[in-house]
């Protein structure tokens, strides 16, 4: 027998610093009217992925186009928690290349359109795959960039939704506030699970 100790506090900066801080800020930030006044999903151009934004957003890309068989494998075999450090890492990652190309002083344009772009497949693809640990936010998420529950699938977890989907010029949904509130630390003492031991040890 493996024992596991789930610590409440650890399980609460965990949705803090990142379902709270880092994707639902994400989403926040790059669906403001001032970055798009259109509120629809925005255009995708190829060549200002391979010149203006070269090896950061290809990245990116390339994370997201792995990022399905990567969690799914890791969910399958019951390392949640090793599924959720591949979600989370993409999210940084798309967060980092805001800060360094900062869209928000950016004026309307392809290069701000691709930025926007990249992001939003971030919080789609990571929120697809999120659904079946934490549906309330994700079913949240989803519903804000307009997207049904009918192109919310695994199938559709790729860059650019594949020909499942056509989200050039989607009307995003409405815009209900945070999709979740920071949970506040009180006293929470640590819980001990007893689990049976798994085929492959833990790391």
């Amino acid at each position: 027998m493996i024992q596991v100790y789930i610590t409440i506090p650890k399980a609460i900066d965990l949705v803090n610093s990142e379902l709270v801080n880092a994707l639902g800020n994400l989403l926040s930030r790059c669906t403001v009217h001032k970055l798009n006044p259109n509120q629809v999903y925005p255009t995708f151009y190829d060549e200002i992925l391979k010149s203006s934004l070269k090896e950061d957003g290809q990245r990116i890309v390339d994370g997201l186009n792995s990022l399905a068989e990567n969690v799914t494998k890791c969910f399958d075999e019951l390392y949640f928690y090793r599924g959720l450090e591949f979600i989370f890492e993409q999210i940084r990652n798309t967060n980092a290349l805001l800060e360094i190309h900062r869209p928000w002083n950016m004026t309307e344009g392809p290069e701000l359109s691709t930025i926007l772009f990249i992001s939003y497949e971030t919080i789609r693809i990571s929120n697809i795959l999120l659904q079946p640990l934490v549906p309330e936010y994700s079913n949240k998420a989803l519903s804000r960039l307009g997207l049904s529950d009918k192109e919310r699938s695994l199938n559709t977890a790729k860059f650019g939704g594949g020909k499942w989907l056509n989200l050039d010029g989607k009307k995003l949904g409405e815009n209900y506030g945070n999709v979740m509130t920071r949970i506040a630390v009180k006293d929470a003492n640590p819980v001990t699970k007893k689990k049976k031991s798994l085929k492959k040890s833990m790391q």
